[in-house]
């Protein structure tokens, strides 16, 4: 997935120099990240959506991140409109300013062929 910047441009709250990294709070349907960089988000999303997200926004500094969404059911039980939040892809866009789409595009990936147990003296 790519992230970009919306047509309309951000929505982001720009974090103070001097905030503290408070700790992440998630829960189910929300994420909110304060004082974290653009990259950060990327990585943080691709972690909620199990798969690549490659920052392309060109944003630098650090941000408050705040999105409530309707979170998938796994179990397919509820139907998709009994939730009266978008889901995490329409949440992006209106609440954070900013989209997501899926496309082909190169990322770096390490690929480890071999590991040796090398003894060491006790």
């Amino acid at each position: 997935l790519e992230l970009t910047v919306g047509k309309k441009g951000p929505k982001l709250p720009v974090s103070p120099d001097d905030a503290a990294i408070r700790p992440v709070n998630l829960a189910r349907g929300r994420l909110f990240y304060d004082h974290r960089s653009m990259h950060i988000f990327a990585v943080l999303l691709s972690r909620q959506l199990r798969q690549p997200v490659v920052d392309l926004t060109g944003l630098t500094g650090f941000y408050d991140f705040h999105l409530e969404y309707a979170p998938d059911d796994p179990s397919g039980a509820a139907a998709a409109d009994s939730s009266p939040l978008p889901d995490i892809y329409q949440a992006v866009e209106e609440q954070l300013g900013l989209h997501l789409e899926a496309k082909k595009t190169p990322i770096d990936i390490i690929v480890i062929d071999r590991a040796d147990r090398v003894p060491i003296a006790n």
